[in-house]
């Protein structure tokens, strides 16, 4: 097979779906107000459930017939508030520890454009609701204008904890910093000056070796970048050099490392299952790309 990214749905077994028949939205001489009988609605504090969004964001890209990947899964559990976003090949996670007790937790799908006009509004907090047919914004209080209307999806999102690997046979640590400016000096040779070529996937290979992280760029010549890493998980079976070596798309670790700070904990089976990066409230989960005699 060619090169290109393995695709999560098929991994992870998640579904394709449809969304369910348009409905009219109220005209522009009719005033957009709150149902009276919301299945769902519930108040956030705005600037940090702006920021999950914004994160996970990065990963919901519309893929196809894959109309879960327009939305993003908004939970809030145990005090938490968690976005889940995903293409297909990554998943993005990200939470907030500091929502306060809700006496229903609700779970929200949220079409993307809807997220959109949600980054754009300023207020303290705001009420997110459902009915059978739309998802609504509004600021304000649970009984003033909606802000923003979308239409509901009929997604069928699984547990997100579920695609989650129970262990991982290598860990390491990486700066954060080192990885991003690693990825941006072999970033020139990312891209394939082929014009058959050009419609592959922007790969960099990763290589741990004895506490040296080797980042390689080889579509249009060659770039190698080396960082330091810790590693914190040690198995036998990665005794292998092969088996510690990896090619992930490289625009999804530059999102990645270029949104946190500090230590990433970088984890791994095989180089042919997804990697999990985590990074305190911000976590990825990331397909490998298949390459020319993989399986």
């Amino acid at each position: 097979r060619g090169v290109g990214d393995i695709d999560l749905s098929f991994e992870l077994g998640i579904r394709a779906v449809t969304a369910k028949s348009a409905f009219d939205l109220p005209g522009s001489d009719k005033k957009m107000t709150v149902p009276k009988s919301p299945t769902t609605s519930t108040s956030f504090p705005l600037a940090p459930l702006k920021e999950l969004l914004a994160y996970a964001g990065t990963a919901a890209e519309k893929k196809q017939n894959y109309l879960y990947t327009g939305t993003i899964q908004l939970v809030v559990a145990n005090e938490k508030m968690v976005a889940v976003g995903t293409n297909g090949n990554r998943l993005a996670f990200a939470e907030n520890r500091s929502t306060r007790r809700l006496e229903k937790d609700p779970l929200l799908n949220l079409p993307l454009s809807l997220v959109s006009a949600i980054q754009k509004m300023e207020a303290e907090s705001i009420w997110l609701g459902e009915t059978e047919q739309a998802v609504y914004a509004a600021i304000g209080g649970a009984d003033s204008s909606v802000t923003a209307i979308a239409r509901r999806m009929a997604v069928t999102w699984p547990d997100y904890r579920s695609f989650l690997p129970k262990e991982y046979s290598f860990s390491a640590q990486i700066d954060a910093q080192a990885a991003l400016q690693a990825l941006d000096e072999v970033s020139p040779m990312v891209a394939s000056s082929d014009a058959k070529a050009a419609t592959l996937v922007p790969a960099v290979t990763l290589l741990f070796d004895e506490g040296k992280l080797t980042f390689t760029a080889s579509a249009s010549g060659r770039a190698d970048s080396v960082v330091e890493y810790e590693q914190i998980e040690p198995d036998p079976i990665f005794s292998d050099l092969l088996r510690r070596s990896i090619t992930i798309n490289h625009r999804y670790l530059t999102d990645f490392f270029g949104s946190v700070k500090g230590c990433v904990k970088f984890s791994m089976n095989e180089p042919t299952t997804p990697v999990w990066l985590e990074a305190g409230e911000k976590k990825l989960l990331v397909a490998p790309i298949r390459t020319k005699g993989t399986k």
